[in-house]
């Protein structure tokens, strides 16, 4: 069942560039008034300008979403500027492509930091007014590389296995109260997002995604209260499928496609950067 968005409040984190940036606008389209929540405050004021120039139905919060008081501040803000808060979108996060050994304890810790943490921690402030008026969303963004292991970007797989874990594990404990939780797994995405200034290394057999299907999902998932959507070609869809009945095969598959060799390309590109 489909439901209507139009005049519904979303708060969504990490808006101030990449895949926030299109599901911002994927919400405003739908008729939706908009909290665009991130660390830089110049960003969001482009994205405002560009996507609601008036102000009408967009407001701008500064947020670092590691801190667990400026996270309840924006919710605050946001329900004072906008309303009620009906939707949460956990876009926030970071990740570095590297082999673990090669990597930097400091940056391992950010990515759980934002990925995880912070998730946890919006989803914290919002969950409780949800809970209290009877209706509610929670969008998590996600990966592919939450539903399948990625060499060469361990710490970020984890903190999306983490996501997804979350995500399935809180829609249990919500169900009955209104309040549903989703997971959207993209796999590479190209033009924006963390993955664009890899996309080129992705393999035709892994493939790519836009920024806009990775809205459209979100919509999907929030519209229909769904579970969890992977957003990829239907061969890399497969993958989660392959590894859970026949890990193995997966395991040729993967190095044979070309994904794994890619990566490790990217990771030995980024290391002077690390």
């Amino acid at each position: 069942m489909s439901r209507s968005l139009a005049g519904k409040t979303a708060l969504v984190t990490g808006a101030s560039r990449g895949i926030g940036e299109f599901i911002v606008e994927a919400l405003l389209a739908e008729g939706m008034k908009v909290a665009l929540a991130a660390r830089s405050l110049d960003d969001l004021t482009s994205v405002q300008a560009r996507l609601d120039p008036e102000g009408q139905r967009t407001a701008i919060l500064q947020c670092d979403v590691v801190d667990a008081g400026a996270c309840r501040e924006t919710v605050r803000a946001a329900t004072a500027a906008l309303g009620d808060i009906d939707v949460l979108v956990n876009n926030a996060g970071v990740e570095v492509l590297s082999a673990f050994a090669d990597g930097d304890i400091d940056k391992m810790r950010q990515i759980i930091d934002i990925n995880v943490i912070g998730l946890l921690q919006m989803t914290h402030a919002v969950l409780p007014l949800m809970l209290s008026r009877g209706h509610g969303q929670i969008a998590n963004i996600a990966s592919l590389a939450g539903l399948t292991p990625v060499p060469y970007n361990a710490v970020y797989s984890a903190s999306k296995h983490a996501v997804v874990g979350f995500s399935d594990s809180l829609r249990m404990e919500l169900e009955g109260s209104g309040v549903g939780v989703s997971a959207i797994c993209p796999g590479f995405v190209r033009e924006a997002g963390m993955f664009s200034r890899h996309s080129e290394d992705a393999p035709a057999m892994a493939g790519t995604s836009s920024p806009r299907e990775v809205a459209e999902a979100v919509l999907k998932a929030i519209k229909g209260n769904r579970r969890s959507i992977v957003v990829s070609p239907p061969t890399a869809k497969l993958s989660p499928v392959l590894r859970a009945v026949a890990p193995g095969l997966y395991r040729r598959v993967f190095k044979l496609s070309g994904v794994e060799g890619a990566l490790e390309q990217a990771a030995r590109r980024s290391r002077p950067a690390l």
